[in-house]
């Protein structure tokens, strides 16, 4: 494990996680776009294998026997506000993360929050996300 000694440090360590994140984006990905729907398999073992950078113990969100679930998400607008204060939707160009509203077992009402392309498993369409809300996130 790399010691972080400066904030210097800290951002080419960053840089260096992100850049080998990108390596393990699937083409198909990149494609993903507001309003499309897609799923993931969290596993806490699997997600420290694929990013190194992910130490810490993530398994407590997976239940008491420690089993991989589902999250289930949807793509939202990047938006920010410009000079007027008028909000601006913003391109998902060059950007390998999307902003979602995601769901699971855990987390039934949804959760905010931006999902890197390189853990995504596959597109799903509006109909399976459909299925799954009313069979509320279970397999």
């Amino acid at each position: 494990m790399h010691v972080i000694r400066s904030i210097e440090d800290f951002l080419a360590q960053e840089q260096a996680a992100q850049a080998e994140a990108a390596t393990r984006i699937p083409a198909w990905a990149r494609g993903i776009k507001v309003g499309d729907y897609f799923v993931r398999t969290f596993n806490g073992a699997s997600v420290a294998a694929r990013n190194e950078t992910l130490s810490y113990n993530l398994s407590w969100e997976a239940g008491e026997a420690g089993a991989p679930f589902t999250i289930w998400s949807e793509v939202l607008p990047r938006t920010e506000e410009d000079e007027e204060g008028n909000e601006v939707i913003l391109p998902y160009d060059d950007c390998n993360y999307r902003f979602t509203r995601s769901y699971s077992t855990f987390l039934p009402h949804g959760e905010l929050g931006d999902v890197h392309l390189s853990v995504i498993d596959r597109v799903v369409t509006k109909e399976e996300f459909e299925k799954a809300k009313k069979r509320k996130w279970r397999e």
